[in-house]
């Protein structure tokens, strides 16, 4: 199977000839290193090499190197010059789940820009996503920019809440604090998931995270990654879960 993507080029079997040298082809284990060295010079933020790396080692739950989509250039001793990642979900519609697949770490050479190659690699990401029974693919980023690969604006993320530890009253003097709050490790994980399959009840759309996902997401990244779980767990005095 393939599919003529909008750039006017078979997605589906890759690698393929662009032109003026330039190759698209999926990427592999051996291109981890270079893939984090260009994501680092693109968004000039090293946690994401990190996170990058996290991904594509083989170690991720729905995700490898082989779903990442590179464009290199033959004429430049094979670098990479645009890429784009493909993070498979699971999310639920009134809880009926459905497949979705997720463009991340879409970044391209500014020297390249302008020449259709991040349509071509979004319209092979698409493909894939579509052949493995994706119904949808969602991206979180600007809006007007995605639209130019087919996207709209679909889903409010929801409202967020945030404060400072340094606007919490110290605590008297001769009190003890009746509760902590800490980093939650895997023995919690039992504990959050009822919590969370609450706090999605009575929302149309979800996401369905399993216990490998949350387990995953509490120990499989490295230090520095931002992919990993920053769910925290309340504890009473006698550090039993309480929230």
């Amino acid at each position: 199977m393939s599919e003529i993507g909008s750039s006017g080029h078979r997605l589906f079997n890759l690698p393929q000839e662009f032109g003026d040298g330039l190759v698209i082809r999926h990427a592999t284990k051996a291109d981890i290193e270079t893939v984090v060295y260009f994501t680092v010079c693109i968004h000039g933020d090293p946690e994401l090499g990190v996170s990058v790396r996290d991904l594509m080692c083989g170690d991720h739950p729905t995700t490898s190197a082989n779903d990442f989509i590179l464009v290199v250039d033959s004429n430049a001793d094979s670098r990479i010059v645009a890429m784009a990642g493909l993070i498979s979900q699971t999310w639920a519609y009134n809880g009926i789940p459905f497949g979705v697949g997720n463009p991340e770490l879409i970044s391209t050479d500014q020297a390249y820009r302008r020449r259709g190659l991040m349509r071509a690699v979004m319209d092979g990401l698409h493909t894939v996503s579509t052949t493995r029974g994706d119904l949808v693919q969602g991206v979180q980023g600007i809006r007007w920019f995605y639209r130019q690969f087919g996207y709209e604006y679909a889903l409010n993320p929801g409202p967020r809440r945030q404060f400072h530890l340094s606007d919490i009253s110290p605590l008297p003097a001769g009190e003890t604090e009746p509760y902590q709050i800490k980093r939650i490790t895997e023995a919690d994980i039992m504990l959050i998931m009822p919590l969370y399959r609450r706090q999605c009840e009575g929302n149309l759309i979800t996401n369905v995270l399993d216990e490998a996902i949350r387990r995953h997401d509490v120990s499989g990244y490295s230090p520095g990654s931002d992919l990993g779980d920053w769910t925290f767990a309340i504890t009473d005095s006698d550090d039993r879960f309480v929230g």
